[in-house]
This record gives structure tokens, C-alpha cells and sequence, in this order.
């Protein structure tokens, strides 16, 4: 039995993310996985087909020195699949790491991946790593709740 004779499963999704780095050798072995008009988004973009998703992934990966994604927990109820994790990355120039928390919803259609939505908090993430900006920003956060 070879990787794409079972179903794509929450387990299966997570593991191809979390093997490892996320680079380039990621990226080839979520290919497959992946609708030809799957539809990626995020807090910074949409994207569609699965050309684009790729491109997209090969790009954040040239503008990092590293990348690796700590997946947390997962559930799946038919073709809905969600996974809680915690993406670190080392950008190329030097600076803390940043580490940015967020979970993923997919959409299954025939045993790919038909839609992909990253749920994360743009603002809260670059706060991190700009000096002195964070502290201030969670303050801000603490008098409004």
C-alpha cells in the first residue's frame, strides 16, 4: 500500500506538515494532496489553485532561514479537518524567532484538500518581534477586555 492508497485523514494532514522542516521537501509531499483548484487563505492572502498554493509555500520558505510548524491537536468530522499549531520561523536577517499560533480548517473533496484556511493573528504576531512594540500592544489588548 503506497501513501495515497488510504484516505486523507486530520493524523495524515498533520503529519505531512509537522515531519520535519517545512521546506521545499514539504511542500513536494503536500502536492499530491492537494486539489488543482484548492483554494488557500490567510490573514495576508488568498490564493487559488494548487500552482499558486505551491508558488506561494516556495516563496515564504526563500524568506526564511527556517520554518517549522509544532502541531498541537486536531479533529476531523467528515470531510472537515482542524488542526491547532504553532508555526516558528528564523527570517534570513538576523532576529528572534517569530512564532506565530493559529489553526487550520480544510475542506476535503475526493480525498484532497479542496479548501485551506489558516485562522491567525497578524497584528499580535509582528508585535513579537519589534522591540518594545509587544508589551505595549498587550496592554492595549488587557484594557480593552
Amino acid at each position: 500500500m503506497n501513501d495515497h492508497d488510504a484516505p486523507l485523514t486530520a493524523a495524515r494532514l498533520r503529519e505531512l506538515f509537522t515531519s520535519g522542516p517545512f521546506d521545499d521537501a514539504t511542500v513536494d509531499r503536500l502536492v499530491p494532496w492537494y486539489a488543482d483548484d484548492v483554494v488557500f487563505t490567510d490573514p495576508i492572502q488568498t490564493v487559488r489553485g494548487r500552482d499558486a498554493f505551491v508558488e506561494m509555500n516556495r516563496r515564504l520558505i526563500r524568506r526564511a532561514r527556517e520554518i517549522r510548524f509544532e502541531a498541537r491537536a486536531m479533529a476531523q468530522e467528515g470531510d472537515e479537518v482542524f488542526i491547532t499549531w504553532t508555526m516558528v520561523m528564523r527570517a534570513k536577517l538576523p532576529s528572534p524567532p517569530l512564532r506565530i499560533d493559529g489553526v487550520t480548517h480544510c475542506t476535503l473533496r475526493d480525498g484532497r484538500v479542496a479548501t485551506h484556511r489558516d485562522y491567525w493573528d497578524l497584528l499580535g504576531s509582528m508585535m513579537g518581534v519589534i522591540p518594545l512594540a509587544g508589551p505595549v500592544y498587550r496592554a492595549a489588548v488587557a484594557l480593552l477586555g
